[in-house]
């Protein structure tokens, strides 16, 4: 938080009493709220780049990172033999539904973080490629998941709706947000989870991101190993 007193919001203009809050990309722009730094950002992202500099490529400062808060209590209910499930196709039956809203939505934001990170590769309306949101991307994200059978059986059209809905608008899930390194350990509080959601979308695309090698071989073996756990026990 910024200590002088007399700064404004960078969108508003006005004094907060609790001080600002910095952009966490280029720890410049000060803003009171979070609700001023999202209606800031299709302007701000014109200029924003890495600490101390100014960017005239949009792709080089797609977004505010994820938020932090509530660490490790992103669902609502533990998944057990996540590894089991995902070879079966059943990674998503049997949680709520905020819980699928919020693994559906992590899925594609890492995926397109993996395309561009791996291969430089993005989707010309998403955040890599100047964009505010990967709104557009995932809902053609959505329809590859509901053509392949993966959601539960009670899933219907106003939940896809909702969901997308979700991604759009939600202050702390919404796809304006970018994934850092050790986001998804941290927000999930489990250290496989960033591969569960690589190796889903995975079977959703039919391929691993590019530049990357496939994790079927991994997820095999991870099965195995937790039917073996559950046959010991």
């Amino acid at each position: 938080m910024a200590e002088n007193k007399d700064k404004r919001c960078d969108k508003c203009n006005k004094k907060p009493k609790v001080g600002l809050g910095t952009c966490s990309k280029c720890q410049i722009a000060e803003y009171c709220c979070h609700e001023c730094l999202l209606a800031d950002w299709p302007n701000h992202q014109k200029f924003c780049g890495s600490p101390g500099q100014k960017s005239t490529d949009p792709t080089e400062a797609p977004a505010p990172a994820l938020s932090p808060s509530k660490s490790g209590q992103a669902l609502d209910d533990i998944c057990e033999h996540p590894f089991t499930r995902l070879t079966r196709n059943e990674w998503l039956h049997d949680r709520s539904t905020n819980d699928i809203y919020k693994l559906l939505v992590d899925t594609y934001r890492l995926r397109t973080a993996d395309n561009w990170t791996s291969a430089g590769v993005h989707e010309k309306d998403g955040i890599y490629g100047g964009a505010r949101d990967d709104n557009e991307g995932f809902g053609r994200f959505m329809s590859k998941v509901g053509k392949e059978a993966f959601l539960p059986s009670w899933w219907g059209p106003d939940n896809n709706a909702d969901c997308v809905n979700f991604a759009a608008s939600d202050p702390e899930w919404g796809l304006w947000r970018v994934i850092q390194p050790g986001d998804i350990e941290r927000r999930y509080g489990d250290s496989t989870m960033a591969l569960q959601l690589r190796i889903f979308g995975e079977r959703v695309y039919g391929c691993p991101p590019h530049g990357m090698k496939s994790g079927e071989e991994i997820l095999d073996s991870k099965a195995s190993r937790e039917e073996d756990k559950k046959e010991s026990s």
